[in-house]
């Protein structure tokens, strides 16, 4: 995982959003998503991750100094494995973290549906 800031994420605490973000709200809006519904404030050792509707991109927003990260990856084939719980924050480990970041992305982080388009069986 490479990320575009030089620090050590050990010890940080890494929050994801249940259910889908619409991502037209831009970095203001996934802001103030955090500050009314995840947390009362964001620091600096916290990380914040949204799924978009399709399930296909991921947004990580960091607060660094005065000013904040957006951090997005996209997938091209399956989608992310997102819960879709009523809650409205949940804290993950940096592990999974990192296996959301990883390439190739393992497969259990992914649904993968009608990948299989032709088979051929040589005996």
């Amino acid at each position: 995982m490479s990320l575009p800031f030089d620090k050590d994420l050990t010890g940080f605490k890494v929050y994801l959003k249940p259910g889908p973000t619409d991502f037209r709200l831009g970095l203001s809006g996934l802001i103030s998503r955090i500050l009314g519904t995840m947390t009362d404030e964001m620091d600096e050792k916290s990380l914040y991750i949204f799924c978009s509707t399709s399930k296909k991109q991921l947004r990580i927003i960091y607060k660094e100094g005065q000013g904040a990260w957006l951090l997005q990856r996209r997938i091209f084939k399956g989608t992310f494995y997102w819960p879709d719980s009523v809650k409205d924050s949940a804290e993950i480990s940096y592990e999974t973290l990192q296996s959301y970041l990883r390439d190739p992305i393992p497969l259990e982080m992914l649904q993968i549906e009608n990948e299989i388009n032709n088979v051929e069986l040589y005996l």
